[in-house]
């Protein structure tokens, strides 16, 4: 064992330290600069300006529009984009409050790779979907450059792979593909988000036991029943503070009658109370 983790650090090193070759395709070494977060002001605007350096940026909360190489794409929550070294670029938040994530970090050679991915100075923005996952991504990335971001250069250089596979455009995938009895479960949720729709009542849908469901539910869709459930729930509870209904509105349209567990949720899942949110979202 101790063999094995001396060359698993050993491989972590050379991809984190120096450039190396998967599949012929160079890997560039990455390495934190800083990152952090802030809130800013209604019609707060940065740029246009250049950094000699890649930039995250990743929008928590609020709306907004960013610019580069010509290419102008509005900004919404959950939105994550990347800054390229040398590119003039500018962003804005329009009448709402901003709550921003942001990371710099230098690769060398890294812009050739990320174009064979899909990523380029002019197709630079992907919503991530599942806002606590990208909001981990950069609170770890945050706490490496606050305990030394040498020491922490390996997690810090993983963490940064990260989002930028989130920025990759996923594979075209036929839905067709997908077993029958996930797909219709996934239809059923999509079409039910007013209500809270058991486990139990999918399973016996798709005439499977509980546990054999939910296993294949999670190998073809990555998320449990649940969980998929409460993501669609809470992206519709967004939507609807941003169309300007009230906390209690929304908690009952999605058919949440606790609202101290509806307020407790949303928090948890978007780092903020809905009451924050509708205040950060509506224009």
């Amino acid at each position: 064992m101790p063999i094995i983790c001396t060359k698993l650090m050993c491989l972590g090193n050379l991809l984190m330290w120096r450039a190396a070759e998967l599949n012929g395709v160079a890997v560039p070494a990455l390495r934190l600069n800083q990152a952090g977060y802030t809130h800013e002001q209604p019609c707060f605007k940065m740029g246009p300006r250049k950094i000699k350096e890649f930039g995250f940026g990743y929008i928590y909360a609020g709306r907004g529009w960013v610019t580069q190489s010509g290419v102008r794409c509005t900004l919404d929550d959950g939105d994550l984009f990347l800054i390229f070294p040398g590119i003039r670029y500018a962003f804005a938040a329009t009448n709402s409050r901003w709550k921003v994530y942001w990371a710099n970090f230098t690769a060398a050679g890294l812009a050739q790779v990320l174009r064979r991915a899909g990523i380029t100075p002019r197709r630079y923005v992907r919503n991530v979907g599942d806002l606590e996952a990208a909001k981990n991504l950069f609170e770890t990335l945050i706490a490496a450059g606050e305990d030394g971001v040498a020491r922490n250069l390996p997690l810090a250089a993983a963490r940064i792979w990260e989002m930028l596979a989130l920025l990759q455009a996923p594979q075209p995938r036929n839905r067709r593909s997908l077993p029958e009895p996930v797909e219709a479960a996934r239809l059923y949720l999509d079409e039910h988000l007013h209500e809270l729709v058991p486990v139990t009542a999918l399973a016996r849908r798709a005439h499977l036991s509980q546990c054999h469901f939910i296993r294949l539910f999670r190998r073809e869709i990555g998320l449990s029943p649940r969980q998929y459930q409460i993501n669609r729930r809470l992206l519709a509870a967004r939507r609807l503070l941003r169309s300007g209904k009230s906390v209690k509105e929304t908690a009952h349209a999605l058919a949440y009658d606790d609202l101290f567990y509806f307020s407790r949720l949303f928090k948890r899942k978007t780092g903020i109370p809905p009451s924050q949110y509708a205040q950060a979202g509506v224009l």
